[in-house]
């Protein structure tokens, strides 16, 4: 999807992070589409947050996939997810230099990370296990 040159800045702090309960909440309440970044394996090893769709960053048609999950709004809330808030971080500054107006990330991840415990360590409800 894209990539960044060695010495790069970290981009944490360019869009909001969500705890991964409050991520839970938006989700359920239908105020944020929520989307897991990461790769088929690793959705197969920890599952996926039960809230979340799956479209991994390295799909060729990661963009048009996400365009179509927010009916073509770019200003829905889009909430990504993946093991430790790295990836989201990057995603998300992606696809708000593309346009999308509301892209936050759980900064915590599903392991767990310097934001917070993780989704799998709060105990929060998982599919696919």
């Amino acid at each position: 999807l894209f990539s960044l040159a060695p010495g790069t800045p970290a981009m944490s702090d360019t869009i909001p992070s969500l705890p991964a309960h409050d991520a839970l909440a938006a989700a359920r309440g239908g105020q944020t589409l929520h989307v897991d970044i990461r790769r088929p394996e690793e959705w197969a090893a920890t599952a996926m947050a039960e809230t979340a769709t799956g479209i991994t960053m390295e799909d060729p048609d990661f963009v048009a996939k996400i365009t179509a999950l927010a009916e073509g709004d770019r200003s829905r809330s889009i909430t990504l997810i993946c093991r430790t808030g790295g990836r989201t971080a990057r995603t998300g500054a992606y696809l708000a230099d593309l346009g999308f107006t509301r892209v936050d990330h759980v900064g915590e991840g599903m392991i767990g990370s310097a934001h917070g415990p993780g989704w799998l360590t709060r105990g929060l409800p998982v599919v696919g296990r």
